[in-house]
């Protein structure tokens, strides 16, 4: 946190004495809630606001699912609809030192991919977010802490906005983490006076926990909300949500008792910020910031200052085709916000409604938690234009899958399959009707897995990038190949309660292109166990998430296919883990034709060397890993496997190599950034 605690104090000062001084109108609402409920508390011009809010709505009636003891902090979950609203609301944390613990000394949540949503006095200037993150999904489980994935914040400083008078402060992050968001919206009535404020938080920078229960709307002020709790304050930036899990308000601060404008402690006595902790204060109440009035500000902040109009629209795009009157808001969405993945950063998206107009964006299981959700559909048919949203189901006609094909990249020369060494066929797992070749064929991608492994020794996919489509998708669900012996691949034992993500090789959305229905049914062919590697839940992000369409941005309009092979690299010391070697790091070449219609290749490394050293809770929080670029032919050393690219057409041909000390000693060259990657 980075305001001085003298600017705290004050602040403390200052809700104390707005609790106080509304204290006869409280006592009024009160009175008027004990006899008549919200609707006689409220105005009828706010009451006449929540109906019309509510109109469409199908409520999650979420009282009559909390059942038991009135509790206020829950470390789990207490409903289904209580976890997805959970996933984009993350801890802030120092970036740590390798084998060191990140500490966290905040909370916000995304309202826009890409995009979180805290306090001023959390991020008071750009330059205190650097050496920072936002971790999501670092919560307890009943086999210890899951410690989730951490996201650094961006580079550019028109990726931020603040504001110290409603203290809230909007920071892009360096890439959307998947996993979902709250969108903001500027409508009043999403609340009255005496309904639920439910507050998802990380009090004290730890573990994730619920407040939904004894905690009521009490007063309502121009910028505030003020609600009560019998625990201690919420951690700031938490979002407010009502009943129906919409976001009404950024959690502010707490709300100390004052005698004057002293400050009271727990004994009655004046509280003493020399002699004593946050924790002596005598707490009355949580005040938070209104959202209505954190969008005014957002549409004033836009036009006072066009150059942080781009991440502004990104955050008012949801609440703007709500005021324009769309009848869905995922429909009004752009394909970026109405779609949401659940499975993988670079990986497309899905949209969960709980009811019209609120939609709950949920992001990716996998990058923090192997705890599905229970979705819930949509309460209105989805645009004709939308693309599908259907369960994964995979094609049982397995005999009509034509997979990888060689002359996808057109004339001027095959791209066969990666020759397997005589040395190496032995380790080759045999389909059950006894083809030793061990190809699998899919919707537009082949594999070949290992016997005693049961990995994939390579994945082959073709992308065409002009046919291209994205599949939404809901839960992951993974399926074994009847066509090849169960005891080859790796089933779900491998990835409960621990950080590994069931990785895919060949990306969901790769093959998901030509009609809607091959894209489809290629789409979730990429949930066979067969394309299934174990990858430590940060490992699939950044140069190595976003390379495929790179490359596709990069081939020019009218050559916009592309063919990769994907794997790992196999070691004989590689760390077991629950009777599996896990592979320490995975291959990608790529293979494309120039603008002059030559072949084009580039191969890449990425490493989760140190991420699963051991296993151990220390070694998982480590963020070090690279994907570097390096010749095909030191991939063919790594491997074993033969690619028949003439050495001319690599990218790196006839670059000198740099030794790559992260990358155990391999020559190469060093990738930071996309733009790092060299094509000809």
């Amino acid at each position: 946190m980075t305001q001085s605690r003298e600017a705290q104090i004050a602040e403390l000062q200052a809700a104390g004495r707005r609790w106080q001084g509304r204290a006869p109108a409280r006592a009024q609402t009160r009175e008027q809630l004990r006899l008549g409920g919200p609707a006689a508390a409220e105005s009828a011009e706010r009451v006449r606001a929540n109906i019309a809010w509510r109109e469409n709505t199908r409520p999650l009636q979420l009282v009559e699912r909390i059942l038991g003891p009135s509790i206020d902090f829950r470390p789990y979950a207490p409903t289904p609809e209580a976890g997805l609203a959970a996933r984009p609301v993350a801890r802030i944390v120092t970036i740590p030192l390798a084998g060191f613990e990140p500490q966290g000394f905040g909370t916000g949540f995304l309202v826009a991919p890409g995009v979180l949503l805290t306090n001023n006095h959390v991020f008071e200037r750009f330059e205190d977010t650097i050496g920072n993150a936002a971790n999501f999904g670092y919560e307890s489980t009943p086999q210890g802490i899951a410690r989730g994935s951490s996201v650094a914040f961006t580079q550019d400083p028109d990726g931020f906005v603040t504001d110290a008078a409603l203290d809230f402060t909007l920071v892009a992050l360096e890439h959307d983490p998947g996993q979902g968001f709250h969108p903001l919206y500027g409508a009043t009535g999403k609340i009255l006076l005496g309904q639920r404020i439910s507050i998802i938080q990380h009090p004290g920078g730890g573990p994730r926990q619920y407040a939904v229960e004894q905690n009521e709307l009490v007063d309502l002020l121009p910028d505030f909300i003020h609600y009560t709790t019998d625990t201690l304050p919420g951690s700031s930036g938490s979002p407010n949500f009502n009943s129906h899990w919409e976001v009404v308000g950024l959690h502010h601060q707490g709300v100390p008792k004052m005698q004057g404008d002293i400050i009271l402690a727990k004994n009655g006595e004046p509280w003493n910020s020399q002699t004593m902790t946050d924790a002596d204060i005598d707490w009355v109440a949580n005040e938070g910031v209104r959202v209505s009035r954190i969008v005014e500000r957002l549409v004033e902040r836009r036009t006072e200052n066009p150059r942080l109009a781009p991440l502004v629209d990104r955050v008012l795009r949801v609440h703007e085709a709500v005021v324009a009157g769309r009848a869905s808001v995922a429909a009004a969405a752009s394909p970026m916000l109405g779609l949401q993945c659940l499975q993988g950063a670079a990986m497309s998206s899905t949209t969960i409604h709980i009811h019209a107009p609120t939609t709950i964006y949920t992001g990716p299981v996998g990058a923090t938690t192997t705890l599905g959700p229970t979705p819930i559909v949509p309460s209105t048919a989805p645009d004709a234009g939308r693309d599908a949203f259907e369960k994964i189901s995979i094609d049982p006609n397995y005999g009509a899958r034509a997979g990888y094909q060689t002359d996808f990249l057109g004339a001027g020369g095959d791209v066969p399959l990666p020759i397997i060494p005589a040395a190496m066929a032995a380790d080759i797992a045999a389909l059950k009707n006894g083809d030793r070749t061990g190809v699998l064929k899919y919707h537009h991608f082949s594999i070949v897995m290992h016997a005693t492994r049961k990995l994939a020794v390579f994945t082959a996919v073709n992308i065409d990038g002009k046919k291209g489509k994205r599949p939404a998708r809901e839960t992951d669900q993974w399926f074994f190949d009847p066509r090849m012996d169960r005891k080859h691949q790796i089933g779900e034992d491998l990835y409960k309660a621990n950080p590994l993500d069931r990785g895919h090789l060949v990306r969901r959305l790769d093959p998901a292109w030509g009609t809607v229905k091959v894209a489809k049914v290629a789409n979730d062919d990429t949930f066979h166990f067969t394309n299934c590697s174990p990858q430590h839940a940060n490992l699939n992000q950044k140069i190595w998430a976003d390379l495929e369409d790179h490359l596709l941005d990069h081939a020019g309009e009218d050559r916009v296919r592309l063919t990769v092979f994907t794997g790992a690299v196999f070691k004989d010391d590689d760390p077991v883990y629950r009777g599996v070697a896990l592979p320490r790091r995975f291959w990608k070449v790529a293979v494309m034709r120039d603008t002059a219609g030559d072949l084009l290749a580039a191969g890449f490394v990425q490493s989760q060397r140190t991420m699963i050293a051991g296993l151990k809770e220390s070694d998982f929080l480590r963020q070090d890993m690279r994907t570097d670029q390096f010749k095909v032919a030191q991939i063919e050393a790594l491997t074993g496997l033969l690619f028949s690219i003439p050495p001319e057409a690599d990218a790196l041909h006839g670059e000198p190599d740099v030794v790559i000390p992260e990358a155990l000693g391999l020559r190469g060259r060093r990738l930071d950034r996309l733009e790092d990657i060299k094509l000809r």
